[in-house]
């Protein structure tokens, strides 16, 4: 069994393997910082310490939609050169941490995502009915330091 983080954009449902996450937060004040890779959003004070905040839906080119009360910062591990970056990762709500069995674990379809491959470690099957999937996002890629640390007009 592993254990996944389910959440949602755009009402869409993700997932991200637990063992990519240290914390799970509400939304906080974000500061912007100017000259930054647009899918940053800048930077939050999250008790002392500052963590860079990614849009996650700006980063998987998703559109853009208002934030509501439920909107959450996950907090994962950062991936590069300076792996000792704290990273929050914006999203619309947080919805549960699931059990999913290896059998539900399914190897990610090369077409009609809405974000690309790249990013797509695979596809869990989760819950009680044999239909509710979700995306769970390769880590690695969605967080690559390097990548984000590029600049972008």
């Amino acid at each position: 069994m592993q254990r996944y983080l389910l959440f949602k954009l755009n009402d869409e449902v993700y997932a991200i393997n637990s063992s990519e996450i240290r914390e799970i937060i509400d939304y906080t004040q974000i500061t912007p910082i100017p000259k930054i890779n647009t899918a940053v959003l800048g930077v939050a004070n999250i008790r002392g310490e500052l963590y860079g905040v990614i849009d996650l839906k700006k980063r998987l080119n998703l559109p853009p939609r208002q934030l509501t009360n439920r909107a959450s910062f996950v907090l994962v591990n950062a991936y590069g050169q300076k792996d000792n970056q704290k990273v929050a990762l914006l999203v619309d709500s947080v919805e549960e941490v699931t059990e999913v069995r290896e059998r539900d674990v399914l190897a990610p379809v090369e077409f009609g995502t809405k974000i690309d491959i790249k990013f797509v470690e695979n596809i869990i099957r989760y819950g009680d009915k044999e239909n509710e999937y979700a995306i769970a996002l390769k880590m690695p890629v969605v967080v690559d330091l390097e990548e984000l640390s590029k600049t972008k007009d």
